[in-house]
């Protein structure tokens, strides 16, 4: 076992017309998908009979007259707009905001690359529009300032042989205190910025439900929705409560960190593992899980400081960054038992010198998210308890932790201009910071002092070519099929889902493909005779 899993994000982008404020903005977004959309590809409908968006993994079923309509995301709706990209990502309008999810990969890079691409496809269809004479512009963020706020999820596939409960007991934890190192920072306390300030996550004023299926009202840590897009072995873990990160190593760390808690999770429950044990892992929740994470994910949010601490099922006060320290430590400790110390430490550390001694961890992957973990870790350590002067040149943590950066910038504007918290200017300064317009991006002008993904430069071309060649190297079996199948035949494509192709031949048949599982040795045989093809009705002679 290691981080590499099927997983996948999802985001949706705030959206503004700047000659029109007020206009609609589920008009706007129907238009910047229309622009995503292809001639080639503009007729595929999306396939909603894989969704079931209103089953609860606690173990129910919520009656479909019981489910607020916001909750039916599997219904076809007359005016929502869908469409699919040439690397199998899905674009479409998720209630007001234009939406853009990521094709399911394998390993986290992937995933953080696959963020980097919907930007790309997303500024695209903006700067369409604005040949048109459209002044529409997106943002990476979660919240508008003013009390609004929107998604960006993540799903991870993960074994049903551990009991939800307990899977829900460690995400509880590792949630409400992992935005410490991956928050991305925001002007405002309170959903409407009641109070002046800065806090460290977007999303974290909006949760206020330890679990629960839905995802647009009482806003849970822990979202229950058990639609799995695989197998019956294996349940997606849908996550809501992150946010829009803009930096890659935060977005590298939520994904890699919480793949490898959902790995210790499954070795405690896999009769294969020995090392681990449901005992022990239920020993380390009792110290983990605060007993109020609602009431811990926004004291930790709107503590700079890192010093708040709060109770936990053992009755220790723990801050996040103990919390955050124990999760790290028992995975490290556990992977230390099932893989082995490295005798050469040189050989898994890279860039980052440990002290901790290395594990020989299966893949580059898991090393890579190991090491970063820890790097972060250390760079909050040193964070805790300074003043508002010593955090304000804390540049090299800077360079990997994203609320921190953003708030360097923030503050250093704030003084300049002699204002406080309050300020107009530090609210537009938030809302600037995740314009994917690198004109307005306040980011992309300071992204020149963020670290990036280590061994990215050793793939050539741009970083628009590296991200592609990421992206692609990581996607599943799964995703690599519908990928062929969109560019080499896409006129004969009728609809699709995650796990699903529907399939017209030249005399009007209809095949219907189903695929449950992300990787499997018959998908990999399907890609050897599309890549052998010449046309479709060989693929479907052949399948």
């Amino acid at each position: 076992m290691s981080v590499l899993r099927p997983m996948g994000t999802e985001l949706e982008y705030g959206i503004l017309d700047r000659d029109h404020p007020n206009a609609n903005p589920v008009q706007l977004s129907f238009d910047v998908i229309d622009a995503v959309a292809t001639s080639a590809r503009r007729h595929i409908r999306w396939d909603y009979r894989g969704e079931d968006p209103i089953n609860d993994a606690r173990g129910y079923h919520l009656p479909r007259a019981s489910a607020r309509a916001d909750m039916l995301t599997d219904e076809p709706q007359r005016f929502i707009t869908n469409t699919v990209s040439d690397f199998g990502a899905r674009c479409y309008v998720d209630h007001a905001h234009p939406e853009y999810s990521s094709a399911e990969v394998n390993t986290p890079r992937a995933a953080v690359a696959a963020t980097m691409l919907g930007d790309t496809l997303m500024l695209s269809a903006a700067q369409i529009l604005q040949t048109q004479g459209r002044n529409i512009h997106l943002y990476r963020s979660t919240t508008d300032g003013k009390g609004a706020s929107w998604g960006a999820h993540e799903s991870y596939q993960i074994s049903r042989i551990v009991p939800f409960e307990q899977l829900a007991d460690l995400m509880l934890a590792h949630f409400s205190s992992r935005i410490v190192l991956v928050g991305a920072g925001r002007v405002g306390i309170g959903e409407r910025s009641e109070r002046a300030g800065f806090q460290i996550s977007q999303r974290a004023d909006f949760m206020h439900a330890k679990l629960g299926l839905q995802t647009t009202f009482e806003r849970p840590i822990v979202n229950t929705r058990d639609e799995s897009h695989s197998s019956s072995a294996m349940r997606r873990l849908h996550v809501i409560s992150g946010d829009a990160n803009c930096m890659p190593i935060p977005n590298m760390i939520k994904l890699g960190a919480t793949s490898m808690l959902a790995w210790l999770a499954e070795c405690a429950y896999d009769p294969a593992c020995k090392e681990y044990t449901p005992a022990a892992f239920a020993a380390l929740l009792d110290g983990v899980v605060p007993e109020d994470p609602v009431r811990a994910i926004h004291e930790f949010s709107h503590d700079l400081a890192l010093q708040v601490k709060v109770p936990v099922r053992s009755g220790q006060q723990l801050t996040a960054l103990e919390i955050q320290h124990r999760l790290f430590d028992e995975v490290h400790s556990v992977g230390a038992a099932v893989y082995g110390i490295a005798d050469d430490e040189s050989e898994n550390s890279g860039d980052i010198n440990r002290e901790k001694q290395l594990v020989c961890w299966p893949d580059q992957d898991t090393a890579l998210v190991m090491q970063l973990w820890q790097q972060v870790l250390d760079d909050l350590d040193t964070l805790t308890g300074i003043s508002d002067e010593e955090r304000l040149f804390a540049r090299d943590a800077a360079s990997r932790i994203e609320w921190l950066l953003k708030w360097q910038i923030i503050e250093r504007i704030r003084r300049k201009l002699h204002t406080n918290w309050a300020a107009a200017q530090c609210a537009a300064c938030d809302i600037a910071w995740g314009a994917l317009d690198p004109e307005e991006s306040l980011y992309a002008k300071v992204s020149g002092n963020v670290q990036p993904l280590p061994n990215l430069d050793n793939i050539p071309n741009s970083k628009a070519e590296q991200y592609r060649a990421l992206y692609t190297q990581g996607l599943t079996d799964r995703a690599r099929l519908r990928v062929a199948l969109l560019n080499k035949w896409p006129q004969s494509i009728r609809a699709l889902s995650w796990s699903s192709i529907v399939v017209c031949d030249t005399e009007g048949n209809i095949h219907d493909i189903r695929m449950q599982t992300p990787d499997d040795a018959a998908t990999q045989r399907r890609l050897q005779v599309i890549a052998n093809s010449s046309s479709i009705e060989d693929v479907l002679r052949h399948w």
